[in-house]
């Protein structure tokens, strides 16, 4: 008898793999670590591309865990190799040409930033970008990979909030300061920073809402990990990644409210969002007028009340365009990175090494020329989305773009896999997995 096992079962095993990994390193058990590492990237050598591809992406949010020792090379570029060899071997010749022309044009352009072994990460985390972009393999699974990927963020979430309370965690801290309170350490997950985990949950909440959306069901699996991931984004206490959460949350329940009434289709379901949203926020809002002493109220008071809103960013900004406008070489290829990478400060205390602009910080990487390129093929795609009158879709792709204008990202780990998941949900056709279509007939 021939026993049939499916990729949720690896994908699930998976999860439990990075469980047990993130355990062992909170133990320190650098021996333990690596086997699991080992193990998991096995399995992934195993799998076709089709199942491969999501574990790659669910095994993202354990990047600085995927180490024998926290603070080390993740392993997880092994993956990324793993993946690519599965990829040429199995793609058509022209796709894989094309595509190797494209990343190989991209970094002949940043060869002039000089720093070869940043190079060689970026590249690879680069090509996971654009070896699935519009790929059946990748977009064709975006339901799956968003439900995993956001069960292994909240997995990871979870350990990290632990490593936050016990002193654990290696990564970039960052504090907000609050009268009678003191100082709060801002919640940061695995990612290492709290303003990248803001961004990163964000879209994965802004995902599963969007696939929440074409359920029949008010409560969805989606739904839930939504909602399950939401608590995290707000002790980041990042402005944008605030914002930009009620902002999907309100796209949600608009989009939803509209589409019931639009179809006729059960205006109850809308009635009910509506009255919902308009209790919701009222309550809320009652609650936090009435209770402005908690200290998640006051330190989120003292982020919005700040004298300088941008944080230091227009100081920022000016300084990246006073480097560019020192060298024509900027036109048309990368800023050296020890130039990019100079500290300087704003305020004559914290230093800063990044331009905090993910628009600045494309021309730093690659030029002017080549970034006006880039942006202009972003937007095309777009509109071509909005064209088949499936503007939610667009939404991972907004947050991107707007949290954009105070976050950089081109050297982050996590970005081009952000990139991958908001272009995905542009390139595919959503009207495939809408259940209420069936609800109907």
């Amino acid at each position: 008898m021939k026993i049939r096992i499916d990729k949720d079962f690896f994908i699930r095993s998976e999860l439990f793999i990075l469980l047990l990994l993130g355990i062992t390193q909170i133990r320190s058990m650098e021996t333990t670590n690596l086997l699991l590492n080992i193990l998991l990237l096995a399995i992934m050598a195993i799998m076709n591309i089709d199942t491969m591809t999501i574990m790659l992406f669910v095994a993202l949010p354990f990047f600085n865990l995927m180490n024998y020792k926290m603070g080390t090379t993740s392993l997880y570029y092994l993956g990324i190799i793993i993946f690519l060899v599965k990829y040429f071997f199995t793609a058509k010749t022209a796709k894989k040409a094309s595509r190797l022309l494209i990343l190989l044009g991209l970094i002949i352009l940043r060869i002039p930033s000089g720093d070869f072994i940043l190079l060689i990460k970026w590249t690879l985390l680069i090509s996971v970008l654009i070896f699935t972009y519009n790929e059946e393999f990748f977009v064709g699974q975006i339901k799956d990979i968003i439900k995993y990927i956001s069960f292994s963020t909240l997995f990871s979430s979870v350990i990290g909030y632990y490593m936050l309370k016990t002193g654990t965690s290696i990564y970039t801290r960052s504090y907000v300061f609050t009268y009678g309170i003191g100082k709060t350490t801002r919640f940061a997950g695995l990612i290492g920073d709290s303003v990248f985990y803001a961004q990163f949950v964000d879209i994965l909440i802004a995902a599963n809402l969007i696939i929440a959306f074409y359920n029949d069901r008010i409560v969805n699996v989606n739904t839930l990990l939504a909602a399950a991931l939401t608590p995290f984004v707000v002790i980041t206490y990042s402005k944008m990644g605030f914002i930009l959460l009620i902002f999907s949350y309100a796209v949600f329940a608009f989009s939803s409210i509209r589409h019931n009434a639009i179809n006729h289709n059960k205006i109850y379901k809308s009635l009910f969002l509506l009255l919902f949203s308009v209790l919701f926020f009222s309550v809320l809002t009652a609650y936090i007028s009435s209770n402005r002493d908690l200290y998640v109220v006051k330190n989120y008071i003292t982020r919005f009340s700040s004298s300088d809103l941008s944080t230091g960013r227009i100081k920022i900004i000016k300084h990246y365009i006073a480097l560019l406008g020192k060298s024509w070489r900027t036109l048309f290829f990368a800023m050296a990175q020890d130039v990019y990478t100079t500290p300087f400060t704003t305020n004559g205390i914290n230093m800063i090494n990044r331009s905090h602009n993910i628009y600045l910080e494309t021309v730093c990487a690659f030029g002017l020329t080549a970034s006006v390129i880039i942006f202009t093929w972003i937007i095309t795609r777009i509109f071509k989305a909005c064209a088949g009158k499936e503007y939610v879709k667009i939404l991972p792709a907004a947050i991107l773009l707007v949290s954009g204008l105070v976050l950089h990202g081109h050297f982050e780990f996590h970005y081009y896999a952000l990139v991958a998941l908001a272009m995905a949900f542009l390139s595919c056709n959503l009207s495939k997995f809408d259940v209420r279509k069936e609800a109907l007939n």
